[in-house]
């Protein structure tokens, strides 16, 4: 019995996960990658790497190009929310002075 009840738990853990994980593994997935609610859609990511000259089209170049605008989409949400340093404005230093306030 205690079999049962837990096959049917991994069985059902796993057809939720069908709905979450169903770009991954299909063919022709459309969004290469998701930030702050926006979406990087494949063909978006082709354009912008067809437009850097000497790019090379790899896999690993790609993800790179994916992840650096990741950091640039929650970079800007995190503009537009104000919270864009860790760091107190009185605190802040460059080349070993204080910043104005």
């Amino acid at each position: 019995m205690k079999r049962t009840g837990f096959w049917l738990v991994v069985l059902l853990a796993l057809a939720a996960s069908c709905a979450n994980m169903k770009d991954a593994f299909s063919i022709r997935p459309t969004v290469a990658a998701e930030a702050a609610g926006q979406e990087l859609t494949v063909e978006r990511l082709a354009n912008m790497a067809s437009t850097i000259k000497g790019f090379p089209v790899t896999l690993e170049a790609e993800q790179f190009l994916a992840n650096l605008w990741v950091d640039h989409t929650l970079f800007a949400h995190a503009v537009a929310a104000g919270r864009t340093s860790p760091i107190p404005p009185g605190r802040r230093r460059c080349c070993g002075r204080r910043s104005p306030r």
